[in-house]
């Protein structure tokens, strides 16, 4: 996986669970409970945490703004309770328009992690590097969940694929030197 995709796809993940990032422990369940109403719709309060967050996507290279930007992302958490709890992030062009505690309708994108896995990227010294590694060991996997998403998916995973192969060759003739 390319480390640009990688860095997009942690940056949208911590997007939804901007509130916590700073917090010494993560009770994902607390962290959902005060962020939003009863309706799942993000607090007033946390208004300004969602305008710094459409600030950090503006701020991300425009490959990687083309590729999100129009995304409605399901994310599916399963908590330390047993639980699954559902997540929405709705884009449009360079903002996110919502952040919300239920699916958005017509997802495009789905993202499948665990509480634990999200504590541990955001305990982390190095967010993007632990998320790169939840990601391999399959703690955080992706879907796209119309054609189009799938398209993108595809051909992301085939440029991926190619870079994995030329680093894997370029690895094997460092190390021949």
């Amino acid at each position: 996986m390319s480390l640009l995709f990688r860095a997009a796809m942690g940056t949208l993940l911590l997007f939804v669970l901007v509130p916590a990032i700073h917090a010494q422990s993560f009770d994902a369940d607390a962290v959902i409970s005060q962020s939003f109403d009863a309706q799942g719709n993000l607090k007033p309060e946390f208004q300004p945490q969602l305008v710094q967050a459409s600030a950090q996507f503006q701020s991300l290279p425009s490959q990687v703004q083309q590729i999100f930007g129009n995304e409605r992302v399901e994310l599916q958490l399963k908590l330390s309770n047993g639980k699954t709890q559902t997540l929405g992030l709705v884009m449009s062009g360079d903002a996110i328009q919502a952040i919300t505690a239920h699916a958005p309708e017509n997802p495009t994108l789905l993202l499948n992690t665990d509480e634990q896995s999200i504590g541990e990227i955001m305990q982390s010294k190095d967010v993007y590097q632990t998320f790169i590694l939840k990601v391999n060991q399959g703690k955080l996997k992706y879907e796209g969940k119309d054609a189009g998403t799938q398209s993108k998916l595809f051909v992301i995973n085939i440029m991926v694929w190619i870079t994995n192969l030329v680093n894997a060759i370029l690895f094997f003739f460092a190390g021949k030197k």
